[in-house]
């Protein structure tokens, strides 16, 4: 079986970061199944997939997802592979 092809699989994604920040709260026991999910997004080398990862990271919050992740969302801000964003964790 072929996987989807990128455009449906980013839609999918989006879809599914959508119905997270939606239906999801800090508190939510689903949470700490989540971050691994988050964390492989941020890992990916797409920044669209990125960006969805920390929009997730950003409307959902919380302590646990925020202990969980801090290292990773601060490898990617400081990371030179994506500029867009590294751009925003530099002093002007």
């Amino acid at each position: 079986m072929s996987s989807p092809a990128p455009d449906t699989a980013l839609y999918t994604r989006s879809q599914g970061y959508l119905a997270l920040t939606l239906l999801m709260h800090e508190n939510s026991d689903i949470v700490r199944l989540v971050v691994n999910s988050i964390r492989k997004d941020l890992d990916e080398m797409n920044e669209t997939t990125n960006c969805l990862a920390l929009h997730a990271i950003a409307n959902v919050g919380g302590p646990d997802m925020a202990e969980a992740l801090a290292p990773d969302v601060h490898r990617l801000l400081i990371s030179p592979c994506v500029p867009s964003l590294s751009r925003f964790s530099r002093p002007m």
